[in-house]
């Protein structure tokens, strides 16, 4: 602040400065707008590319566990070549992972890790259990890696419907343990605690995968999983499934190679759900990369067009003011010197400068009348609306000197309501404000134009009489004792008031004057209320 009060700049500089600034904030200010729809059309296409990736995982996923499902069960003594069979499916999936997405899984590891699965499997060194739990835990970090791609801060467009697909292959997965399981079952055929819980928890699993799905799943998604879902396939291997854990022990009218067949081809029917699941996100990102293309290209007209004619805006809106400015300050400072408040600032134009003359002549009215309403609300009582003590006391000096100068004469009367203070407390001050106003009208009616009638402070007021002497003071204050008298007042009734008179002597002061009205009122009031006295001493 102190470095910009050391600068010495015009108005005029400044505004000019104003406007530059002003300009260049909105320029920048529509950059960022730009570049924030370039990023979020950037993680729109990150999106495809990790839809591209997880239908590459998907299917990894899906080959490498129909190659432990005929491992396992190859290793029961059925036909190891249907295994290496799958090897080379297998094989084919993970050659196309490796050409795709972001390296959040480690590929070669990955190999070496199936690698040596394969080869405990040739060796026969390790138990069908045991090599179904490494397959399991490559499944596991392949479904990971899709559930760290829903998670990511780019996928936010697509998260639930990604997140739903996540969900859908891990069910998949969760199909394919109970697969492999009760297949193991079928070839030991003899019960197994172990086997049975383990069913049991694989299907509370598959059901939970399933249950977040249908949260987290868009309706055209849910609506494609009702349709696949409800095939003979997937039915029929759940039916069995329901059977064996309710049973406690395998099937035994249904062949190891009858089960794998029904099983797979659900498990078949479930990738069918991913790949759809696939299309349809695929669809969506799609879409919206499509739709924020449109809307850069329209911003960028947009924001070039905008900056156009801002500056165009600013500079005619710098000009015009300026010269506004300099109209209205000259035609100010004329009326500043010559206190003509009456004086207008020209109007010639129907523009932004004409408001603006219009505006202070606006406010050049408002000051003159805000004037006179200033000397109206000084010496006018607010609630009477007659003339307050100060307007009173201003009159009456100048009267008195009036008075000494052609040795006139002149009256005061000071008129007090009796009992005032009953009325308030039993009828509440809003009646008391409503009794004032009442007498008010009544004396005002009821005297000359050249009188003056005020309010003294509370519930008592004052009348000079000018150019009267105590005769016409006393009979106009006892007319207006009686009319008050005999006045019906709202909620009250009646009501009386007492009076005091003073009449102007040559020796008498202001002061003097008031108090000998004064001490008339309250010898009325104290012989009795209701009464006029004369203070002639």
């Amino acid at each position: 602040m102190q470095f910009l009060q050391k600068i010495h700049m015009t108005l005029k500089q400044k505004i000019l400065l104003l406007g530059s600034v002003a300009i260049l904030g909105i320029c920048f200010a529509l950059w960022q707008q730009y570049t924030g729809h370039v990023s979020q059309l950037r993680a729109v296409e990150a999106i495809s590319r990790n839809i591209d990736y997880i239908r590459e995982l998907s299917a990894t996923a899906h080959e490498l566990q129909k190659e432990r499902g005929k491992t396992t069960i190859a290793l029961y003594g059925s036909d190891i070549h249907g295994a290496i069979k799958q090897r080379v499916a297998t094989d084919t999936a993970l050659a196309r992972l490796g050409a795709l997405g972001p390296s959040g899984l480690d590929k070669t590891d990955l190999l070496k890790r199936l690698a040596r699965i394969r080869a405990a499997v040739t060796s026969g060194a390790v138990n069908p259990q045991e090599i179904f739990g490494r397959y399991t835990a490559l499944l596991r970090d392949i479904l990971d890696m899709m559930v760290k791609l829903a998670r990511q801060p780019e996928s936010t467009v697509a998260k639930d419907d990604i997140s739903a697909h996540t969900r859908l292959v891990a069910a998949k997965e969760y199909l394919g343990q109970m697969r492999a399981t009760l297949g193991y079952w079928m070839e030991e055929r003899r019960s197994d605690d172990n086997v049975h819980h383990s069913l049991i928890r694989l299907k509370s699993l598959y059901d939970e995968q399933l249950r977040m799905f249908r949260i987290e799943a868009s309706p055209e998604l849910l609506k494609a999983f009702d349709e696949l879902s409800s095939t003979t396939d997937i039915q029929s291997a759940l039916k069995v499934l329901a059977m064996a854990i309710s049973k406690e022990h395998s099937p035994t009218n249904l062949s190891v190679e009858t089960w794998w067949v029904t099983a797979t081809k659900a498990v078949d029917q479930f990738k069918a759900i991913e790949d759809q699941s696939l299309l349809l996100i695929g669809n969506k990102a799609e879409a919206k990369v499509g739709e924020l293309r449109r809307s850069i290209s329209y911003r960028l007209v947009l924001a070039f067009t905008i900056s156009v004619v801002i500056m165009a805006l600013a500079v005619s809106a710098i000009v015009g003011l300026l010269r506004a400015l300099d109209k209205v300050l000259t035609s100010m400072e004329i009326i500043s010197k010559t206190q003509d408040f009456g004086n207008r600032i020209p109007v010639d134009s129907h523009d932004e400068i004409g408001r603006i003359s219009r505006s202070f002549n606006q406010l050049l009215d408002i000051a003159h009348r805000l004037l006179v309403e200033k000397d109206y609300l000084a010496t006018t009582d607010s609630l009477t609306g007659i003339c307050n003590r100060f307007k009173f006391t201003s009159v009456l000096r100048a009267e008195i000197e009036r008075k000494r100068r052609n040795k006139a004469t002149m009256a005061l009367i000071l008129m007090d309501v009796d009992h005032f203070k009953r009325i308030n407390d039993t009828f509440g001050h809003d009646t008391g404000d409503d009794v004032l106003k009442a007498l008010t009208k009544i004396v005002t009616e009821s005297i000359r134009a050249v009188d003056l009638f005020g309010r003294w402070g509370g519930e008592e007021f004052i009348l000079l009489l000018r150019d009267e002497g105590c005769e016409a003071a006393t009979a106009l204050a006892e007319k207006l004792r009686v009319l008050i008298a005999d006045h019906e007042f709202a909620k009250v009734g009646c009501m009386t008031c007492s009076f005091g008179l003073s009449v102007w002597r040559d020796d008498d002061t202001e002061a003097s004057f008031i108090k000998r009205a004064d001490e008339a009122l309250y010898s009325a009031k104290g012989s009795g209320r209701n009464k006029v006295s004369c203070g002639l001493a």
